[in-house]
């Protein structure tokens, strides 16, 4: 056999070797890798994720329960559950999970009267008895919006006269067709003291209230009121929205 066939045969042999060296480093790595991503796997896990709450209307708390799943496969213990804000509480309805068992998350996002977004988070701090010195954290969160339930046009009135009636036309609009309370049943006050008016559906999500008042109610001068319309018998049981209204009387 000639010198340049050994040698080809020992080229090659190298290459493969080398083939083979690389692809069982390549498939440890592979492996491990896998390994990895699979140890960090969350091992407690809400149903749903993220608890969204929509739009809620303006003096109006919500409560509910989503459920906490183990899927640690070990016996799982609650350390502590805490939230982010004080607008949100919540609790557990126990504090130990058998592996494969569920537990109950309590919440209750606490009513607000001005409208803003909700976005905080629950926080459920836990460890496994197979490791009860390594803590792990569920973050919940929690979205929504506080927004009025109604919007009226315009949104400021202005009035100049010396004395006698004004008159208002104030379009009332319903933001959510779901509202817990019908349209119509309306109350319109100024400075405290109730208005006369008069109301009329221009379509299902509309309503057009008329507006009387007095201006011999006012002192001379410029006044800057705020004029509140309530739907569904008081504020405090349906929803409110105010206007400012400038008067200026001479």
């Amino acid at each position: 056999m000639s010198d340049l066939i050994k040698r080809t045969w020992i080229r090659n042999g190298a290459f493969g070797l080398l083939v083979l060296v690389v692809s069982a480093g390549f498939g440890y790595f592979v492996s491990r890798g896998s390994y990895i991503s699979q140890a960090q796997v969350q091992r407690l896990s809400a149903v749903p994720g993220t608890i969204q709450l929509g739009k809620i209307g303006l003096g109006i708390s919500v409560h509910d329960k989503i459920d906490i799943l183990n899927q640690s496969g070990q016996m799982v213990e609650i350390d502590k559950v805490v939230t982010s804000c004080g607008c949100t509480i919540a609790s557990v309805s126990d504090v130990r999970l058998k592996p494969e068992g569920s537990i109950k998350l309590s919440y209750k996002v606490r009513e607000s009267y001005e409208e803003r977004s909700i976005d905080s988070k629950i926080l459920v701090k836990w460890h496994t008895d197979a490791e009860p010195k390594l803590s792990h954290m569920l973050v919940v969160p929690v979205q929504g919006q506080f927004a009025s339930e109604i919007e009226v046009v315009p949104r400021i009135i202005f009035h100049e006269m010396p004395a006698g009636d004004f008159q208002d036309e104030i379009q009332v609009r319903r933001n959510e067709p779901n509202a817990k309370y019908a349209m119509g049943d309306f109350k319109v006050t100024l400075d405290g003291k109730e208005l006369s008016f008069t109301s009329s559906r221009m379509d299902n999500e509309v309503f057009k209230v008329t507006v009387k008042g007095r201006m011999e109610d006012f002192p001379y001068g410029t006044s800057r009121r705020e004029m509140q319309i309530t739907y569904a018998g008081s504020a405090s049981e349906g929803y409110e929205r105010g206007i400012p209204i400038i008067l200026r009387r001479f």
